[in-house]
């Protein structure tokens, strides 16, 4: 059926909406399932209650019955009304201060510990009741993980309301005498066997058992009759003019009570309790106990639950019914996976910001909640944070802060040590602050410091778990939140990826000419702009694209005046096929909008073909943004990587859309791209002193230098030892493609043209790294031409002025050029050549008692020294081409032949001597 105008529209939801309200809840005196007793409950259920009741044959939660008992048997109580007064302002402050914290990056908002007390109410130790520490310790488990936003909002469907309550519940060590506890958070009481009452609590079992309320969450679980779940005691405000202290209901009775079979977690679950056995029944409660209303306002859709992040809601909701929206016309559906709502404990994740800021005020303001927090609890003031890591030679300091809640009766030492994390210490951080000692009768701040390195090493996000330990002379300080989690966030370069490579783009500017449309519509696809778009009243773009785009428009096309229109099959596709078959991966990106609130059935998506268009697969959905009638264009990547590499030489790309054969919204779409990325070029020119690099190199630490301006690639560094070489520039210090002599070498003994220089600030003689540099497929093939000798022969020579570390190397490719590695021990400082080095060495070993003459020679040549060992003599031209080579077996304890050059031509020549394992080169001129 379609949507004709937005008043009927309306008007027949609300219609709907009331028939299927009636439908659901039993309306009809048949069905109902009338719990009208007060015998297990005291007192009469209000019509939510009861549709509840009707629906499931439980009662959620019956807070808002109990608290009006409260008022009528306390006429000095205040009223609703007056409590809202009063807190409405001190939230507004609440909230004005957090701003300003934010605005001014100084938001550390302090974390509140409540010691919490469970008094387990059964008839005997072996009574079902009586609940095993185990699902105690996994209830409190579960509270702190609702109330640190830990459940699965943040990145949810809510993402951005949610928030982490900062409050946190800790099991009470020791009963209201200080006597320590056995079960920590724990006190049974005997002697109540069967189902109990709301009377049998507040009148008996409350009043005989509960704790000092100024310094414990007393919580009481039983085996509750009428089905009941639990009940909480509202906060209220004793300050209000007129009205007497304690008027909040009585002191004896303030707390949480819940049924046993509710007590748990998601992980621990209670085995008897159904839907509602993970916990999140105490979460809801206690919800109530520091403040909060039920999310419909205990009003349906015209009152107010005093959270303007929670959507208008009609009533509670059962199950997980994540699409119902019921309030007509409002932009949000019902926000079911509140705490404050009545679905399953798997169904609930999220606290609003603003229910955080109601919380954070009462137990700030309200009795009964101001004191609770009593401890000299010491912990980290945050507990995480994150921090940019850099790529220069420098650091940053991150500083966290430690708090203690009340003065402790001594001197709190706190040790710090690494609890875990992916970071290395000493390489990528060092803990700055080993100790810090809270003064006694003092609750200032402390400050301790985590120095971060910059590097440049590729490894992406990195954490640092940070803990501390206690002295135990601390007096009477005790540990609260002792985890601290640094996110150090990589901003290093991929040094294996260059800049993206577009292989198709479309910005729609000079039309549809790249693509087909095809579909019901006569076209569905156009091209439009901020002035020829049509607005149906419910789907625009927010004006921010001034450009053409093309944009399928459903909710214009498809009004009144054309009532048989449908846009259930829409596609716009790519004519032409790429060729994606070398590539290793590909990503789409493009900018749209869409909103498909009004039609559950409506969607769009990014489809893919890999045989021209014939079939096509599903790649992803496009998330529709709910913000009608002005929606915001967003920028949208999808990794297209599975249609890469063999094969997938015929891939298109497309858009659907369907309106669900109804009244739909529509989808725009602009600054279409298919990219790839591209190989990281290598630097081929010099760069010393202009563009060279200069990366921070910690003990076992890494990095990459690039060019400070093309961002190509000149070498790797892995530091393998505890060394630490400080800030190192390093550059490509000659360049060419072809070869050039070594210490006065001559060919076929020469090296690469292109050489390396690196500099450290810290030298260090012995220490030990593996150095990768970088050579395009010319610079070697150059080197192999000019010597006549293989890059399989290839050698390291690290020349630092006074001694030469000769290492072999390992030639690996790096897409279509070269990556050269070699192991040095002699630290870094030198400049780095290339070559057969065993061949031009110039370590110069001279044989006892050598003689070489005449020289220059005029057509002989006499060579002398002492040996026990065969001797051979090899002589080469400067093309590197052996022109005489003689053997010589040992003769006694000495060397001496007179060799012919008469042959030779004038010229200059290199001498090649091999005596055992020594060998030796000169240089020879011929006249």
């Amino acid at each position: 059926m379609r949507k004709t105008t937005l008043l009927s529209l309306l008007f027949l939801l609300s219609v709907s909406f009331s028939a299927l309200i009636a439908q659901n809840n039993g309306s009809e005196s048949g069905s109902n399932r009338i719990l009208s007793s007060k015998n297990a409950l005291g007192v009469q259920l209000n019509q939510e209650n009861q549709n509840f009741y009707n629906q499931t044959g439980l009662v959620k939660c019956l807070s808002e019955e109990m608290n009006a008992k409260y008022a009528q048997d306390n006429p000095n109580r205040m009223s609703k009304e007056q409590f809202e007064e009063w807190l409405a302002p001190l939230v507004a402050e609440y909230k004005a201060n957090k701003a300003q914290q934010v605005a001014s990056g100084n938001l550390m908002p302090d974390i509140y510990y409540i010691p919490i007390i469970f008094h387990v109410v059964s008839g005997n130790a072996g009574d079902a009741a009586n609940l095993s520490q185990a699902l105690v310790n996994a209830q409190i488990d579960q509270l702190n993980l609702d109330f640190s936003n830990l459940a699965g909002a943040d990145g949810g469907f809510w993402d951005g309301r949610d928030a982490d309550s900062t409050i946190r519940f800790v099991a009470a060590t020791e009963d209201p005498n200080g006597v320590p506890l056995t079960e920590p958070g724990i006190n049974r009481v005997f002697g109540y066997p069967g189902q109990l009452g709301t009377a049998d609590f507040d009148n008996n079992i409350k009043p005989a058992t509960i704790w000092d309320r100024t310094r414990y969450c007393n919580i009481w679980t039983g085996n509750l009759g009428g089905g009941l779940l639990g009940y909480a005691q509202f906060p209220d405000n004793s300050t209000l003019p007129g009205m007497p202290g304690g008027a909040g209901g009585a002191a004896n009775t303030d707390g949480v009570v819940c049924t046993y079979t509710s007590i748990g977690s998601v992980a621990m679950p209670h085995p008897a309790g159904g839907p509602y056995n993970a916990g999140r029944t105490l979460t809801h409660e206690i919800g109530h106990w520091i403040g909060l209303r039920h999310i419909w306002g205990d009003g349906g859709c015209g009152a107010d639950d005093f959270c303007a992040d929670t959507p208008n809601a009609g009533g509670s909701n059962f199950g997980c019914p994540n699409t119902n929206d019921s309030c007509a016309g409002d932009a949000d559906r019902d926000m079911v996976e509140n705490y404050m709502d009545y679905t399953d404990d798997t169904c609930m994740d999220i606290f609003t910001n603003d229910q955080v800021a109601r919380m954070i005020v009462v137990l700030q303001n309200s009795p009964g909640r101001t004191t609770l927090v009593q401890d000299p609890v010491v912990s980290f003031r945050g507990v995480s944070a994150s921090v940019n890591e850099g790529t220069d030679c420098s650091f940053t300091d991150v500083n966290f802060e430690i708090m203690i809640h009340q003065p402790a009766s001594a001197d709190a030492t706190l040790t710090f040590a690494i609890d875990g994390g992916t970071a290395n210490n000493i390489e990528d951080y060092t803990i700055q602050t080993a100790t810090i000692t809270i003064p006694a009768n003092t609750t200032a701040n402390q400050t301790g410091t985590i120095r971060v390195f910059n590097d440049s090493n590729f490894e992406g996000n990195e954490t640092i778990s940070l803990t501390f330990t206690l002295n135990a002379n601390g007096g009477d300080a005790v540990v609260g939140e002792d985890k601290y989690e640094l996110t150090i966030i990589d901003d290093d370069e991929d040094p294996t990826v260059g800049s993206p490579s577009v292989i198709f783009s479309d910005d729609f500017e000079s039309g549809l000419g790249n693509w087909t449309v095809t579909g019901n519509g006569a076209p569905s696809f156009t091209i439009k702009n901020n002035a020829t778009y049509t607005d149906g009243g419910f789907f625009a773009s927010d004006g921010s694209n001034t450009t053409n785009y093309v944009s399928v428009n459903d909710d214009a096309d498809c009004g009144a005046a054309n009532p048989g229109c449908n846009y259930g099959n829409e596609r716009i596709a790519m004519s032409t096929s790429l060729d994606l078959s070398s590539y290793s991966e590909a990503t789409l990106t493009f900018d749209y909008v869409h909103d498909n609130q009004y039609v559950a059935a409506e969607f769009a998506a990014v489809d893919v073909s890999v045989d021209n268009g014939a079939t096509w697969t599903q790649l992803e959905l496009i998330n529709p943004v709910d913000a009608a009638p002005s929606s915001p264009f967003i920028a949208a990547s999808v990794d297209a990587s599975a249609y890469t590499g063999a094969g997938m030489t015929n891939v298109r790309f497309s858009f659907y859309y369907t309106d669900g054969n109804d009244w739909g919204q529509g989808l725009i779409l602009d600054n279409f791209v298919v990219s790839a990325p591209q190989s990281r070029e290598v630097q081929t020119a010099v760069n010393d002193g202009t563009t060279s690099d200069q990366i921070l190199l910690t003990p076992n630490g890494a990095g990459t230098a690039f060019d400070t301006v093309s961002s190509n690639i000149i070498l790797d560094v892995d530091v393998t030892n505890a060394s630490d070489f400080g800030c190192t520039t390093a550059s490509v210090s000659r360049s060419g493609i072809s070869a050039q002599s070594y210490n006065g070498s001559i060919a076929p003994a020469l090296v690469t043209d292109k050489t390396f220089t690196i500099t450290p600030s810290i030298l260090v003689a012995t220490g030990t790294s593996s150095i990768s540099f970088y050579f395009t497929e010319a610079e070697l093939t150059g080197w192999e031409s000019a010597t006549g000798d293989s890059r399989a022969n290839l050698q390291i020579g690290k020349d630092n002025g006074a001694s030469l570390e000769t290492v072999s190397a390992t030639i690996t490719a790096f897409g279509s050029d070269w990556k050269v590695t070699g192991n040095f021990t002699s630290g870094l400082n030198g400049t780095y050549y290339f070559g057969n080095m065993a061949f031009l060495s110039t370590e110069d070993f001279t044989f006892d008692s050598f003689v070489m003459y005449p020289n220059p020679s005029n057509g002989s040549l006499t060579i002398g020294f002492n040996t026990s060992n065969d001797v051979n003599v090899n002589l080469y031209d400067i093309r590197g081409r052996s022109v005489l080579n003689k053997n010589f077996n040992a003769s006694g304890s000495k060397f001496n032949q007179t060799l012919n050059l008469a042959s030779l031509a004038t010229g200059v020549y290199v001498v090649k001597i091999n005596s055992g394992s020594n060998t030796m080169f000169r240089k020879l001129v011929v006249n």
